[in-house]
Formats: structure tokens, C-alpha cells, sequence
């Protein structure tokens, strides 16, 4: 079986549109409107314009780019005339709208290889292969300000639903791999995400709805620091269980989640079963090498 690599044209794609907005949340590194100091307010005043690229997620006139950020188009423009000698932006040459430049690019493809994390995770799922014990397809998500985002995949033998893709987005309640970083990110950094996903019903293709209280969290979250894997089933995904494990850092401090995917009953769905060990056994194996 052919090892899993990290696509760096998926990478690449899913960094355009991230880059800006990753944090570093619970890695030890600092970042965000709390850091006190003068700083220089025209970095903060441009910035505003690659956070509206962001938002909007395809390119954008320059009238909509500037009022999008605050600003008038004049501002605006001064400013995107910098951000394209460092191709932060770029301009389209039919359209002539604005969009996130390479270096954006550049900048979380840099980000990622700063995550080692993520190299353990990359590791972990190529032992894993070679052992040929786990078909299914395996997932590494890490943290935004969104939630929990897949930013490498092995689809294995069997298939996975299509939506869980590089640049999904997994439900921080109601899947395997959120609920890993909720039972470790703290509270402060997870409770924007939890207000959001009240709404959110257990399946979004319909049936009967279910809601889980804070309680009933709060004791599955429990489960996950008893165990280390957090295991769900036939809630996001009908028919599918995730199991996903921790990728700690050297402080034990969550830095990516290794998930994987498959159809319900048709393997050992324990939290001390065969496959969540398998995992575990296998990140342990990669943070070694």
C-alpha cells in the first residue's frame, strides 16, 4: 500500500483561505487583540483587508473588498498596492477584482511546517498503513477559529463520505474529532465555537433531531480523558463511527487529532477496542521515530 503524503496543492488550496485566520491556540505561542503595546496601527487598519478576502472566500471588487473592510476604495487601494508587491493580494486580470495573493500561501504552508504535529500525525498514518490493519479512511484535522478543519486525508479501501475533505469543517459537538479538542483546548478557546453550534442538530440530512445537553458533554468529555480516544457514533454521519486520537506536543498539549472513519459495526468501536489501540499505538510509534 502506497504511504499517505500530505498534498501540498490540497495544503496550498486550504491555506489561501486560512492562513490569516489560524491561531496557535493552545501551543504555546502567543497571538490576538490581547497583546498589549503601541504596534503600528497601519498593520492592524490593512490587515482588515485580507481578513475581508478571507470572509468572503472569492474574489472581490474593489468597491465591495473596501467596504467590506471600513474603509473607502481610495484607502483601500493604497494599501492593496503594498499587499501586491509582497503578493499578499493579487489582482485578476479579466475580472480585475482582488483576491489572496501566493505568499498567503506561503505563509501556512510555513505555519504547517512549524506544527510538529502535524509530521507526527503524517508518520502515525503511514504506520499504520504498513501495519495494514486499518482500511478505513484517516483523517488530521487541527484547530481554526472555525473549529476542528481537515488538512490531510487517506481515504483508504473503503471509501469515506464526500464531504470530509481537505478544508472540512467537523462539527466541534457532534463528531469524534471535535470532541477531542473540546475535552483538551480550554474553555476560553472553545466556547465561541460550542455558542455557535448550539443550533446544531446531530444530523444535517434530516430525521429526528437531538440536541446534547451540557451534562451529557461534559460526561462524554469525561469519557475522553479516561480513555484518550473519543468515539462517535451515527450522529453526524449516519451509518459511519469515528474514533479519534491525540497528537500531543512535548508539553502533552493537543496539537493535531488523528480520526478515522468507517461504517458503524463493522469494526471494533471500543474505546479500548482493537482500533482505537491501533491508533493510539501508532501515534506513540511515529512521536519515537
Amino acid at each position: 500500500m502506497t504511504p499517505p503524503k500530505f498534498n501540498i496543492v490540497e495544503l496550498y488550496s486550504l491555506y489561501l483561505y486560512w492562513s490569516p485566520r489560524l491561531n496557535t491556540l493552545g501551543s504555546g505561542m502567543d497571538g490576538g487583540a490581547h497583546i498589549e503595546g503601541k504596534g503600528i496601527q497601519s498593520i492592524d487598519v490593512g490587515f482588515r483587508l485580507l481578513h475581508a478576502l478571507v470572509e468572503a472566500g472569492c474574489p472581490l471588487p474593489l468597491k465591495e473588498l473596501a467596504a467590506a473592510a471600513n474603509m473607502t476604495p481610495s484607502k483601500a487601494h493604497n494599501y492593496i498596492v503594498s499587499f501586491r508587491r509582497i503578493r499578499m493580494i493579487v489582482k485578476e486580470a479579466g475580472s480585475g477584482h482582488y483576491c489572496l495573493g501566493p505568499m498567503t500561501g506561503d505563509l501556512g504552508l510555513s505555519y504547517l511546517a512549524q506544527r510538529d504535529g502535524l509530521s507526527v500525525a503524517e508518520r502515525a498514518i503511514r504506520i499504520i498503513r504498513e501495519r495494514g490493519r486499518l482500511q478505513y479512511g484517516l483523517f488530521v484535522s487541527i484547530w481554526s477559529e472555525k473549529g476542528p478543519v481537515i488538512v490531510a486525508c487517506d481515504e483508504g479501501g473503503s471509501g469515506v463520505p464526500y464531504e470530509l475533505r481537505v478544508g472540512h469543517h467537523s462539527s466541534p459537538i457532534y463528531t469524534a474529532t471535535g470532541r477531542m479538542f473540546l475535552a483538551h483546548l480550554p474553555r476560553s478557546v472553545t466556547a465561541p465555537v460550542i455558542a455557535a453550534a448550539v443550533g446544531e442538530t446531530t444530523s444535517p440530512w434530516g430525521g429526528q433531531a437531538q440536541k446534547l445537553t451540557e451534562a451529557e458533554l461534559e460526561c462524554e468529555l469525561s469519557d475522553i480523558w479516561k480513555f484518550g480516544i473519543a468515539v462517535v457514533t451515527d450522529l453526524r454521519i449516519p451509518g459511519m463511527t469515528g474514533i479519534a486520537a491525540p497528537v500531543l506536543d512535548h508539553r502533552d498539549k493537543l496539537d493535531a487529532v488523528v480520526t478515522m472513519i468507517g461504517v458503524s459495526g463493522s469494526f471494533d468501536m471500543a474505546p479500548d477496542g482493537t482500533e482505537a489501540t491501533e491508533m493510539l499505538n501508532a501515534i506513540a510509534a511515529a512521536q519515537r521515530s
